[in-house]
């Protein structure tokens, strides 16, 4: 008897409600692209509701935890060996400037949609910059899927962080040849 109902939200985007036939109380938990509330049968969508409400407060605080990092206008990266920022510039194409030894901004054409999931999911699985709002005491699951290099737990040398940077700006400069041979190979 398992059934599932998804309910549009503003705050979490959508909440899925899934009934279990072995499942005693309301259990919820957030996701990144929404709230999932499981549910014992025959429980009533107003009870969910309610329920929802009263602990809405720390669902959102768990939901803006669980949210990836999004890379927009004003994103920057500070790092120990190299500093990157993205900046809207007035030019058609994407430019890099140096500003100072080690510190990099990426001008970004003004109609370039970050917002777009599939921007977000390429930058993210090509460079593996650190997604964590805090620094947590361990790596994280993003360190073991390859997406992140663990600066939490480990020191990296400076050729990493420098190897980083030029792959960003060749990315950045329209020079792809090696990224789309890395690609067809995955």
């Amino acid at each position: 008897m398992a059934t599932k109902r998804i309910i549009p939200d503003e705050d979490f985007g959508k909440i899925v409600i899934g009934t279990r036939i072995n499942a005693r109380n309301i259990s919820m938990r957030v996701k990144k692209d929404g709230l999932y509330v499981t549910v014992p049968p025959f429980t009533k969508t107003d009870r969910i509701i309610q329920v929802i409400a009263d602990y809405r407060p720390k669902l959102l605080a768990s939901f803006t935890k669980a949210s990836p990092k999004i890379i927009t206008d004003g994103f920057s990266i500070d790092a120990p060996c190299f500093k990157l920022t993205v900046g809207a510039g007035g030019m058609k194409c994407f430019s890099v400037r140096r500003e100072e030894e080690g510190v990099m901004k990426i001008l970004c054409p003004q109609n370039v949609d970050f917002n777009s999931p599939q921007t977000q999911k390429l930058l993210n699985q090509l460079y593996p910059l650190r997604k964590c709002k805090t620094m947590p005491k361990k790596v994280c699951l993003y360190y073991h899927i390859g997406q992140c290099l663990g600066p939490c737990e480990f020191d990296l040398p400076e050729e990493t962080y420098k190897q980083l940077r030029n792959d960003v700006i060749r990315f950045l400069s329209g020079d792809v040849k090696e990224l789309l041979v890395q690609l067809r190979t995955e």
